[in-house]
């Protein structure tokens, strides 16, 4: 393991990467939360049974029985959380709020994996982006493309990688000029005998392409095989030659401020900055070339999730692991100097468990308030950090994991209508129970019913409670609906009109 540079212009002595990140998190830990509360809500009792080996692990609608999204239990403390909404990926993309309680979820179709889903701009307005796709494990990495759905839930397109590739799993950017940056691995040829590996082995070269949204075409392929030698890996060449060697790993790609991307390679260890008309590497930060002098606690191995700040800050996911580098993934907030070639650590972000060590995946988001969300990865937790690195928000998934987890405002405004479903009970009382998949606005539930489908009258109203609401209806009427209702009481949606 290479040792750590230091910055500090005092004399020092040296200090092994594992010692001098491991003072950090101590200190970290020194500071960490009290055990948090969970937070009361029409959630608890599944979030209860969850925790349980023997309770149930995903929700169980009456209205809904087609959708079964995890069970995720919240917890909450210290300042006040950020607004918007949670959206990751768990067999299908999943909206939740601050409870836990979905607020959308679409299944992925029958032999599919989503991942990364988020909000981002397409023609100017807000939509959903997401990967479908096979998962190709080991090493994971993705053959599939990428959807595009607007605020009503209506799919806009999807985009397939060029030149004959598939869209790998790991990124998609729209920018503002109508194009969208992603990922593609491609297995080629290579001699891996320098590394001990095959002199007729096999290398995933991964691709970064630039798509022009109009025409389809490739304006940018970028191959990490023409600008990164398989000596920069940390991972082991196979020795045998039908496994295909992974020594790069490309999972994230960033705009930077001055228009160059910014690449983050898992299996070097390394940040690339490109220049994006020619591909040349500017300079590398981390791994064994870095350009670099990294201060205390800034070295990070096996990442993911790299991003610049408005504040020219850079952050991080450092999953630290695997193999095992270190005790505990990390968030990262790094001071790049690119005149001085320094980086100096701003602010580290740990779980307060102490003992997160993400294998795969995770991110690491700077909310509009300053504070950060991150996504553990292979873990099943996502959490809030203030800019003091004081978690505040910890989120947990029955099942499942999900490769990165954010939040964003969303105002989802369906063209599907509520659905209701009315049980009798053995004395004749009425329960309704009212959802409406992907409905942001929806305030208040009211019931209507009557002796026909054209005498419908207000019966019942109850307040929205999660999901799906429940209200108890004192009527034999055998005709029911319901109306969903904003908080300035005007109706949204109206049900189809049921018998029961």
């Amino acid at each position: 393991m290479p040792a750590e540079q230091m910055t500090d212009p005092a004399p020092a002595p040296l200090l092994s990467r594992f010692a001098t990140r491991r003072q950090f998190l101590q200190a970290a830990s020194a500071a960490a939360l009290a055990p948090a509360v969970l937070s009361a809500t029409g959630c608890d009792l599944f979030a209860k049974q969850a925790a349980s080996k023997a309770g149930p692990t995903t929700h169980i609608f009456v209205s809904r029985p087609d959708l079964k999204p995890p069970l995720i239990t919240t917890t909450a403390t210290g300042p006040a959380v950020a607004s918007g909404l949670i959206f990751i990926t768990a067999n299908g993309p999943l909206i939740v709020d601050n409870h836990g309680s979905p607020v959308w979820y679409q299944p992925a179709p029958a032999g599919k994996s989503v991942s990364d889903l988020k909000v981002q701009q397409y023609l100017g307005q807000p939509v959903l982006t997401w990967w479908e796709g096979s998962v190709i494990a080991p090493p994971g990495f993705g053959r599939g493309e990428h959807v595009i759905m607007d605020t009503q839930y209506r799919e806009v397109r999807r985009i397939q990688a060029g030149n004959s590739q598939q869209a790998d799993l790991h990124e998609l950017v729209l920018t503002p000029q109508g194009t969208a940056l992603l990922t593609a691995f491609q297995p080629v040829a290579a001699d891996l005998s320098a590394q001990g590996g095959s002199a007729k082995g096999m290398v995933f070269d991964c691709l970064v392409q630039e798509i022009d949204l109009t025409s389809g075409r490739v304006i940018l392929e970028w191959h990490c095989r023409d600008h990164v030698a398989t000596a920069e890996s940390y991972s082991p060449a196979p020795k045998a030659g039908t496994t295909t060697y992974d020594y790069f790993h490309v999972n994230s790609i960033e705009v930077g401020p001055d228009g160059n991307l910014l690449l983050s390679a898992r299996n070097t260890w390394t940040l690339y900055k490109l220049q994006r008309q020619t591909g040349a590497v500017i300079w590398r930060l981390g791994g064994k070339q870095t350009d670099f002098r990294l201060g205390s606690g800034v070295t990070f191995s096996w990442q993911h999730d790299a991003r610049w700040r408005p504040d020219g800050s850079l952050t991080l996911f450092d999953d630290a692991a695997a193999p095992e580098e270190e005790r505990q993934s990390r968030g990262l907030q790094l001071v790049v100097d690119e005149s001085a070639k320094t980086v100096t650590l701003k602010q580290q972000f740990v779980h307060s468990t102490g003992d997160l060590l993400a294998t795969s995946q995770g991110n690491m988001q700077r909310l509009d308030n300053g504070h950060f969300l991150i996504g553990w990865g292979a873990l099943p937790y996502f959490s809030e950090f203030t800019p003091a690195g004081e978690m505040i928000f910890d989120g947990k998934l029955a099942t499942n994991q999900s490769y990165r987890a954010f939040r964003f405002p969303w105002t989802g405004k369906p063209t599907t209508t509520p659905t209701v479903v009315g049980r009798r009970a053995g004395s004749g009382s009425l329960q309704v129970f009212a959802s409406w998949n992907g409905a942001t606005d929806v305030a208040q539930w009211e019931v209507h019913a009557g002796a026909s489908a054209a005498t419908l009258t207000r019966v019942a109203a109850a307040a929205r409670s999660g999901f799906e609401t429940t209200i108890s209806v004192p009527s034999s009427s055998p005709f029911v609906a319901a109306h969903a209702l904003d908080g300035a009481g005007s109706v949204l949606g109206i049900s189809p009109t049921i018998q029961v």
